[in-house]
């Protein structure tokens, strides 16, 4: 009842009901049920709007909670597609690791840093690694993005002990997110002030080991304004560094491979080239054959531009370019240095290898002037010394058209070359004097037999030249039967001392003026025996004994001593048999006198096929027909 008080409207029609009551009991309860009902209403209403503004509110309230749990769902959805992107991305990178060549990994590497940066929404990723001794970090790659890959410049490395707090968190495997670089603490200021350098608003770093070993580490840099970094990208960005890391790795360890394999291969070079050259000297080639060999191999092997051999002369102490290869030699044949003089005299002098890796980095009054410098620019040389046992015989001279840096093995390799040098020099020294020698012993001996051969002619005046006009007509009958020239020379000894076994003959019956008896001709054709009796022990008489043991051998085999037939008689005594019967029968003797040339011809014919050999005595006419006359005219 308070509440219909309350209401002044109400008032008034409860007022005018109550009148109207007053006039009528029927009217009064009707508008009294009217007034209840109308009350009844209002308050149900009430009543259905407060529930109606609840529901709306709670309605409204699931809808706005249903909103944030839809977004959230859609922000966990766009991650997981952004995560699995990268993660695909990345994937096909990492396996383009695996599948590709080493040379071919850089490109793939830098496109794995700009996966990372596009990913984490970074500015820039680096990746850096240790040295070998681990006190610098060096730059290995990096990505910028846009313009910024020209407004930052990176130093190639860092000392480590500068950034002691960063590298701390790296070694303990820690990642660093640092949202803010003017966060760092104090101990990071060295940090801070480098990202501050750099205009390095925000950075992740992630540590990369393999095989439980610090190798280096992948930062993200945000540049262009700070970021907040997700925790979550962290592993990833691991598992992309350790494979950045064996990508680069397998890239060491193949070139490490390729390197070792082009020193081998070099190496394998250089010996081939110092076999070529050693069997150049091992076969007596000419010494400027072998010289020139060497000086190439020279200049390819050490990529000398020019090379030249100086040579000693002991007497005058003085140095004198005899091969050169690079610079003509021509202009520098008439140079002489002393001992001592330039480096390659100083090479001379002290023994060992004097060089200038770059002659411009020497002052001007300290450069060295050798006349092989004046040919052409050059900015670097050296001199070694030939040597061949224990004597210095000259100098290995090489100019460079750009500075040198030689390691040991370099100066090994001039070492062997300067070596073989000498003894290539020394060695065709020892054999020229060794064939002059030679030359001079061969002189003498033929002048020895020639000696005895006189001698024989001396004790029979009446075959007085017969040995050498036999001598040489039997060389050329030989050369026309296609004897080779080095047996020639036999043939000619043999022929020589074909008699030399009558030596041994009784000059009763050597010199006898008639018949011989049986038993005279007995003793006589034992000369043959004789000779080799007498020549066999001497070896370097050994190859022209054919001829005095065997020139009276026949083709028939009637021969003697050892009844030989055919080609069982050696070529060389079967000509002999010819020449030396003709001769006997155009030669005077106490006895007879000498035969018409063209009777002992007709009777060497008629001989041919029983005491001669047929093909023999061809050759021997037609020596005879080209050269006209008799056997003395044809010898």
């Amino acid at each position: 009842m308070g509440e219909l008080r309350e209401n002044p409207e109400e008032s008034r029609n409860e007022s005018a009901e109550t009148r109207s009551q007053e006039r009528s009991p029927c009217s009064w309860y009707a508008s009294l049920w009217r007034l209840a009902a109308g009350r009844l209403c209002a308050c149900w209403n009430k009543r259905l709007e407060r529930r109606i503004r609840e529901r709306t509110e709670e309605l409204h309230r699931l809808n706005l909670e249903l909103e944030a749990e839809i977004g959230e769902r859609r922000a966990i959805e766009e991650s997981l597609r952004r995560r699995a992107t990268f993660e695909q991305e990345i994937a096909a990178v990492l396996a383009n690791f695996i599948n590709l060549p080493s040379h071919k990994l850089n490109q793939e590497i830098t496109r794995a840093l700009e996966v990372l940066a596009r990913h984490t929404g970074s500015d820039a990723g680096v990746l850096w690694e240790l040295t070998g001794d681990g006190g610098t970090v060096e730059l290995r790659y990096q990505w910028f993005t846009g313009e910024l890959t020209e407004r930052i410049e990176l130093p190639a490395t860092y000392p480590v002990n500068l950034f002691g707090w960063w590298m701390d968190r790296m070694r303990a495997f820690e990642p660093i997110l640092i949202s803010s670089v003017d966060a760092l603490p104090d101990e990071a200021s060295p940090e801070r002030s480098a990202f501050q350098q750099l205009g390095v608003h925000s950075v992740m770093a992630v540590p990369v080991a393999s095989r439980g070993w610090l190798k280096g580490f992948v930062a993200l840099w945000a540049i262009r304004a700070p970021r907040d970094w997700e925790e979550d990208d962290v592993p990833l960005v691991r598992l992309a560094g350790e494979a950045l890391s064996s990508a680069l790795e397998r890239q060491r360890s193949e070139q490490h491979v390729r390197r070792l394999n082009s020193l081998l291969e070099k190496r394998i070079q250089r010996l081939n080239a110092l076999r070529q050259i050693d069997i150049c000297i091992a076969t007596g080639m000419d010494l400027h054959v072998s010289m020139g060999m060497l000086l190439s191999q020279a200049r390819e092997q050490l990529g000398a531009a020019s090379a030249a051999v100086l040579l000693l002369d002991e007497e005058s102490q003085t140095l004198g370019y005899t091969f050169s290869e690079g610079v003509p030699l021509q202009s520098l044949e008439q140079t002489r240095l002393k001992v001592g003089e330039q480096f390659p005299g100083q090479a001379v002098l002290t023994g060992e290898i004097v060089r200038v890796d770059d002659i411009e980095t020497l002052p001007a009054a300290s450069r060295p002037r050798s006349p092989a410098l004046r040919c052409g620019e050059f900015r670097a040389c050296c001199a070694a010394p030939l040597t061949a046992r224990g004597k210095v015989k000259g100098a290995l001279e090489l100019l460079f058209e750009e500075p040198v840096s030689p390691d040991r093995e370099w100066l090994d390799y001039l070492a062997m070359l300067a070596s073989l040098a000498g003894i290539a020099i020394d060695s065709h020294r020892l054999v020229s004097d060794l064939q002059q020698t030679n030359r001079e012993l061969i002189a003498a001996y033929d002048a020895t037999i020639e000696g005895w051969s006189r001698a024989l002619d001396l004790r029979d005046r009446a075959t007085w030249g017969h040995s050498d006009r036999v001598a040489s007509l039997t060389v050329r009958v030989a050369r026309r039967l296609g004897v080779p020239e080095e047996d020639l020379v036999h043939i000619r000894r043999g022929a020589l001392l074909h008699d030399i076994g009558k030596m041994a003959t009784p000059d009763t019956i050597l010199l006898k003026q008639g018949k011989m008896t049986e038993e005279e001709s007995d003793i006589m054709e034992q000369h043959t025996t004789h000779a080799y009796e007498m020549l066999s022990p001497i070896e370097f008489l050994r190859p022209a004994l054919d001829i005095p043991f065997c020139h009276h051998e026949r083709w028939d085999g009637s021969g003697y001593p050892r009844g030989l037939k055919g080609e069982e008689i050696p070529l060389g005594a079967r000509v002999f048999a010819v020449v030396d019967v003709f001769d006997a029968l155009t030669s005077d003797r106490p006895y007879r006198s000498g035969w018409s040339r063209d009777k002992a011809l007709e009777h060497i014919c008629a001989l041919a096929g029983s005491h001669f050999d047929p093909r023999v005595v061809e050759a021997f006419m037609q020596e005879l027909l080209e050269h006209g006359g008799g056997l003395r005219e044809a010898a």
